[in-house]
């Protein structure tokens, strides 16, 4: 009788998430905002002035979310990169709480690490500055093919300590 009632629940809720990449939204960004992890908060407000929502809002042209297409309106992540195609290129992402502790972890940096080697197939190198405090940031960086190159021991606005990372082309 439990096995019958556990089989009477949505299915697809056992199931894997669908992950997907699209280009963000201005309701994406103002749902994010209110959702990043505190490390990232702390890097934006390191690197800007402005409230994190502003900053999420700056150059939505070069900006993408992943979500679960069962809940394409509950962004997990923000990603932004800017460079001329072929050239090495500035890379940007902020995950929210959700995406660190949800059940498929594993699964969506899988789906993360094809998303970028994607975007590598015009941008042969990715680069990016993370605040020295964002640990949890650099241990996913890492996890997707990222490697530390550099300790900056000043930068951004507060002229805080950043690490600098990069992504190099996956070979063929």
């Amino acid at each position: 009788m439990n096995h019958r009632n556990a089989l009477r629940g949505d299915p697809t809720l056992l199931s894997e998430p669908q992950w997907h990449m699209r280009s963000a939204t201005e309701a994406d960004m103002r749902y994010i905002a209110s959702r990043l992890t505190t490390e990232s908060l702390q890097e934006i407000d390191a690197l800007s002035r402005f409230q994190p929502v502003s900053v999420l809002l700056q150059n939505m042209e070069r900006k993408g979310v992943i979500v679960d297409r069962r809940k394409p309106d509950w962004p997990l992540a923000v990603f932004e990169i800017f460079g001329q195609p072929g050239k090495p290129a500035a890379y940007w992402s902020a995950l929210t709480e959700t995406a660190l502790r949800q059940d498929w972890y594993w699964g969506f940096n899988d789906h993360v690490n094809a998303i970028l080697n994607g975007m590598q197939s015009q941008h042969p190198t990715l680069l990016t500055y993370v605040d020295a405090r964002n640990v949890r940031q650099m241990n996913w960086l890492e996890r997707t093919g990222f490697h530390h190159v550099e300790d900056i021991p000043q930068y951004g606005r507060l002229e805080m300590p950043f690490k600098l990372y990069r992504r190099g082309a996956p070979h063929v």
